[in-house]
């Protein structure tokens, strides 16, 4: 009896090592072109062309909820990933994050 508690024991700090760090991982990285692509607020666009517009998603849950700031961090990551390839330069969020998706425009700003 006392073997079984202490091999549930150690499986349940293992299960509580693995998910706080997957909780706490950043999985996407930027690309060199997405570095270039700033987000900005929707005032700041005036003298833009918009060229379409992006939903991004992530990973917000992995047994509990991810980190918050993680998590809009990535879906930045991603809109700007996105944005490079459809030539963008600037990002404008139009949404809140909801569920680990967000969205934003996309906009040609430098000639």
């Amino acid at each position: 009896m006392y073997k079984l508690n202490l091999i549930n024991i150690a499986a349940f700090c293992l299960l509580v090592l693995v998910t706080q760090s997957l909780v706490s991982c950043t999985w996407v990285k930027q690309t060199p072109e997405s570095e270039k692509v700033r987000l900005v607020p929707a005032d700041r666009v005036v003298d833009c062309t918009r060229i379409g517009s992006v939903t991004t998603s992530t990973v917000n849950k992995v047994v509990i909820n991810r980190n918050a700031a993680k998590v809009k961090t990535e879906l930045e990551t991603l809109a700007g990933i996105e944005a490079a390839q459809m030539d963008g330069d600037t990002i404008v969020a139009t949404s809140e994050v909801v569920e680990g998706r967000q969205t934003y425009d996309v906009y040609k700003c430098l000639k």
